[in-house]
């Protein structure tokens, strides 16, 4: 035999429950907020040193590299980030380096003043054309330079392979070696 339960009784077990559900949910935003509130920010302000020293540091790389220095400009983010790498509690900061189609990025141990990472990146064709357009001409402007809108003195930009009349085409010069 079935037994039948009554109505209110199966209403009762779905309140139980979606009060249960709310219970857990505020258990989980208020854990949330606390941990939130235990833990101290992950980054502080620069100091004016700590910017100077950060500067210096990609400065002698860019010098080391045997590239122009006179035509970079460096932008330092004025953020410590504290990171925890080994059980080492370490503070860097991030700076940029541009110059006409040329950013190198760097990641800069603030307590022993090395660099940590470096990335360069270049853009040609139209991504270079781009580029400009967002950010505007980096380095100096003048005779010979990229910066220049003219074009004249660009000439490591036209002799790129896989620059076509339509721009940049990355894989163009595989075709090449394919037709052959």
């Amino acid at each position: 035999m079935k037994k039948n339960i009554p109505a209110t009784k199966k209403r009762n077990v779905w309140k139980i429950v979606a009060i249960a559900m709310v219970v857990v949910f505020v258990l989980i935003v208020a854990g949330g907020i606390i941990k939130l509130h235990r833990f101290k920010a992950s980054f502080a302000a620069a100091t004016e040193e700590q910017t100077s020293s950060a500067e210096a540091a990609v400065m002698q790389d860019l010098e080391s590299r045997g590239l122009n220095i006179s035509e970079y400009t460096v932008r330092v983010s004025h953020k410590v980030i504290g990171m925890r790498e080994g059980g080492d509690d370490r503070n860097i900061m991030q700076v940029f380096a541009e110059a006409n189609s040329s950013r190198h990025s760097y990641l800069i141990d603030m307590d022993s003043g090395k660099i940590m990472l470096h990335s360069q990146t270049e853009t040609y064709g139209w991504m270079a054309d781009m580029d400009r357009r967002m950010f505007g001409p980096r380095g100096p402007k003048g005779p010979g330079t990229c910066g220049e809108r003219s074009g004249e003195g660009c000439e490591k930009e036209r002799e790129m392979p896989g620059k076509t009349r339509g721009g940049f085409m990355p894989f163009a010069s595989w075709g090449n070696h394919l037709r052959r």
